[in-house]
C-alpha cells in the first residue's frame, strides 16, 4: 500500500509481514507492526511505534515518541520531544534527543549520544552514554558501562563488567560487583562499590568514597576527604584531601602529598606516607611502617606495628616522644632529651618543644626516627 494522508489527520496503521514506511506526518501516527522494518522520518506530533523481528529507525521527529521492539535493532536520531524505548534481542543507538531519553533494553547493546538526561537499563550487553546535558542512570547487568560528558549527576550499576567513566558534573555513583571502575574529572563527589575489581579515580573536586573487597584502589588530586575501604588490595594516593582515611585487611598502603590528617588501618601490608600535613595515625600489625610529616607545624603521631619495623620522619618541630617495644630496639637520629630511664627498647623524652605528640609502638620489630628531608 502506498498512502498519501491529509496534513493534520492522526494515522493508525496495523501490519505483518513487511515493512512500513511513514514520512512527513504532521499528526500523531500509531504503527504496529511484526516481521518487517519500520522507518518514520520528518514527522510531527506524537507516535507510537511497536514492531517485532524487524529494525525500527526514526529520524528527525518532533514530539514525543514511544517504541516498543523485540529481535531487531532500533535507532533514534534528532527527536524533537522526548524517547521512551524498549527493546529485547537488539542493538539500540540514540543520537540528538532534546527530551529525556528512557531506554529499557535486554540481551543487547545501548549507545546514547546527546540528549537532555538520560536513563538506561538493559542486560548481556555494553552501554555508552555521553553529551548529556542533564543527569544520567544507568542499570546493566553482564555488561560494560562507559559514560563521558555529562553535566548532571551520574549514577551507574553493573556487574561483571568494567565501569569507565569520564567528565561529569555533579557527583557520582557506581555500584558494580565483579567488574573493575575508572573516572576521571568529576564534579562534586564520587562514591564507588565493587569487589573482584581495581578502582582508580582521578581529579574529584569533591570528597571520595570507595568500598572494594578484592581489587586495589588507586586515588590521585582529590580535593575533599579521601575514604577507602579494601580488603586483600593495594591502596594508593597522591595529592588528595582532608582527611585521608583507608580501612585495609590484607594489603599495603601508600600515599604521598596528603593535604590534612591521615588515619590508617591494616595488617600483612607495608604502609607508607610520604608529606603527610596533618594528624597521623596508623595501625598496622604484620607489616612495615615508614611515615615522612610534611614540613611547617607538628601535629600528633601515633603508629603502632608488629613483626616489622617501624620509622617516622620528623620536621623542625617539638614532639613529646613515647617509643616501646618488645623484641627490637629503638635508634634516633634526632636529638631528644630523655625524661626517664634510657634502654634500646624503651624511650620517653621531648624534641624541641615537645608540642606535639609522638607514640611509636611496636612488639618483635625495631622503631627509627629520623629528620625529614629538606
Amino acid at each position: 500500500y502506498d498512502l498519501q494522508v491529509p496534513q493534520g489527520t492522526p494515522t493508525e496503521v496495523r501490519n505483518s509481514f513487511g515493512e512500513v514506511s511513514a514520512t512527513g506526518m504532521k499528526a500523531d501516527t500509531v504503527i504496529v507492526n511484526a516481521h518487517g522494518r519500520v522507518s518514520v522520518a520528518d514527522a510531527t506530533g506524537r507516535h507510537r511505534i511497536e514492531n517485532s523481528f524487524g529494525a525500527i529507525d526514526l529520524a528527525r521527529v518532533t514530539g514525543d515518541v514511544t517504541v516498543t521492539g523485540a529481535n531487531g535493532s532500533l535507532s533514534a536520531a534528532t527527536i524533537a520531544g522526548g524517547l521512551n524505548a524498549t527493546n529485547r534481542f537488539g542493538s539500540v543507538t540514540v543520537n540528538g534527543v532534546r527530551g529525556a531519553a528512557l531506554v529499557a533494553n535486554s540481551n543487547g547493546q545501548v549507545t546514547m549520544t546527546d540528549a537532555a538526561s538520560a536513563n538506561v537499563t538493559t542486560s548481556f550487553g555494553p552501554v555508552s552514554v555521553s553529551q548529556i546535558t542533564g543527569a544520567a542512570t544507568v542499570t546493566n547487568s553482564n555488561g560494560k558501562v562507559e559514560i563521558i560528558a555529562v553535566k548532571g549527576g551520574t549514577q551507574v550499576k553493573t556487574t561483571f563488567g568494567h565501569v569507565s567513566v569520564r567528565d561529569v558534573g555533579t557527583g557520582l555513583t557506581v555500584v558494580n560487583s565483579n567488574g573493575g571502575v575508572t573516572a576521571t574529572n568529576v564534579g562534586g563527589t564520587a562514591h564507588v562499590t565493587t569487589s573482584f575489581g581495581a578502582v582508580e579515580l582521578r581529579e574529584v573536586t569533591g570528597n571520595a568514597t570507595v568500598e572494594n573487597s578484592n581489587g586495589s584502589v588507586k586515588l590521585f588530586d582529590i580535593k575533599g576527604a579521601a575514604r577507602v575501604k579494601t580488603s586483600f588490595g593495594l591502596v594508593s594516593a597522591e595529592r588528595v584531601g582532608d582527611p585521608f582515611t583507608v580501612d585495609n585487611t590484607n594489603g599495603g598502603v601508600q600515599a604521598a602529598d596528603v593535604a590534612g590528617a591521615a588515619d590508617v588501618t591494616t595488617s600483612f601490608g607495608p604502609v607508607v606516607l610520604k608529606s603527610v600535613g596533618g594528624r597521623v595515625e596508623v595501625r598496622n600489625q604484620n607489616g612495615a611502617i615508614d611515615v615522612a610529616a610534611a614540613s611547617g607545624r607538628c601535629h600528633d603521631v601515633l603508629l603502632s606495628t608488629s613483626f616489622s619495623t617501624l620509622q617516622v620522619a620528623l620536621p623542625e618541630s617539638g614532639y613529646k616522644v613515647t617509643a616501646r617495644t618488645w623484641f627490637g630496639t629503638i635508634q634516633s637520629d634526632v636529638p631528644i632529651t630523655s625524661t626517664g630511664a634510657i634502654s634500646e627498647r624503651s624511650l620517653t623524652g621531648t624534641i624541641g618543644e615537645g608540642r606535639c605528640i609522638l607514640q611509636l609502638t611496636n612488639a618483635n620489630g625495631n622503631i627509627r626516627i629520623v629528620p625529614a628531608a629538606r
